[in-house]
């Protein structure tokens, strides 16, 4: 059953709100209660407090694709039309003064399974202790447009990047910043960074799931020209598919990201995939172990360390003469 649409309003309005102090919320229990009513959720996990959150966002994801739960096209900002596309404005840390469109790995079956295998950095993912309920939702819905549709055939979906909106949000937030004390910048580096293009990520709280998705992405890179991409991957198979039925848009920056903490992937399996990609990405437990075996790489390394992307842009620069890589300092996060 394909989605009914709306347009505007209050999204997902089948399920219950509930008063609060914050006003009138959609709240983990209401949403529960709505999966429970709809038989998407057992009455064990309705009940737990402690319900396991890929539980309620594969119960979110069904009701989408039963029809049950209906798209809603919203107009957001930093995007000036209305599209079901969740964009997301409003992030922290490294990412402050970066857009971001991203699906959830908690209803990806590429990454839940890797999430199982202590080998592999996905084992201590952060999305299950980084999300609200309205970012499961938001996710989680992104997951089901971009893996069921073709942004081709729908391009009045397609999120328009409001750059001049960006831009004085990335004012906005430079200047707060420097007047708490918390960054040191010059006017002229201020100016520098006005005069660029913003930055969007493609995928921070999951993956590419199948090549529909990748095309997806690539389609929306493709019409926002003023507006530079990244977009992170550990399945390079499937866009290195899409790229090739596709073609890659000068404005997309593509980043491998490395299985393992503290080490490259086998040098085989990199160079299959190098021409498809700008960047490498790897996560050390210990940054102190970053410039040794970056050295001996034969990259040109990168340190992260949870900067500033919007200072740094290293990511998503896609005329890099050589393929870099860039290191990250570990987050230890347990699965919930």
């Amino acid at each position: 059953m394909r989605n009914h649409i709306t347009v505007s309003g209050k999204p997902y309005t089948e399920i219950p709100r509930e008063m609060t102090k914050a006003g009138n919320r959609i709240t983990m229990q209401s949403t529960k209660q709505f999966l429970y009513n709809n038989g998407y959720i057992s009455a064990d996990d309705l009940n737990n407090p402690n319900c396991n959150y890929s539980v309620v966002a594969q119960g979110i994801y069904n009701a989408f694709c039963d029809g049950v739960l209906s798209l809603n096209a919203t107009k957001q900002d930093g995007v000036k039309n209305f599209t079901p596309i969740r964009v997301s404005s409003g992030l922290s840390g490294k990412l402050d003064a970066v857009i971001a469109i991203s699906t959830i790995s908690l209803v990806n079956k590429f990454c839940l399974a890797r999430m199982k295998n202590n080998e592999l950095v996905c084992s201590k993912c952060y999305v299950p202790e980084s999300l609200r309920i309205d970012g499961i939702l938001a996710y989680t819905q992104n997951m089901y447009v971009l893996t069921h549709y073709d942004l081709s055939d729908h391009t009045e979906w397609i999120p328009e990047i409001n750059a001049a909106w960006t831009a004085r949000q990335i004012e906005k937030k430079l200047k707060k910043a420097k007047a708490d004390g918390k960054i040191e910048i010059s006017d002229a580096e201020m100016t520098e960074i006005l005069n660029k293009k913003p930055l969007c990520r493609l995928e921070s709280m999951g993956d590419i799931a199948c090549t529909l998705q990748a095309k997806n992405y690539l389609t929306i890179a493709n019409s926002n020209d003023d507006t530079d991409f990244a977009l992170w991957t550990k399945n390079p198979a499937v866009l290195a598919y899409a790229i090739d039925e596709t073609g890659k848009p000068g404005n997309l920056s593509t980043v491998l990201s490395m299985s393992r903490k503290n080490q490259l992937d086998p040098a085989a399996y990199i160079e299959r995939y190098k021409k498809y990609f700008d960047h490498a990405f790897v996560v050390a437990d210990d940054k102190n172990v970053i410039d040794g075996f970056l050295s001996e790489s034969g990259f040109y390394p990168c340190r992260c360390d949870h900067f500033s992307c919007i200072r740094c842009r290293r990511c998503y620069m896609h005329d890099n003469p050589a393929f870099d890589c860039a290191v990250e300092k570990l987050r230890d996060k347990k699965i919930k």
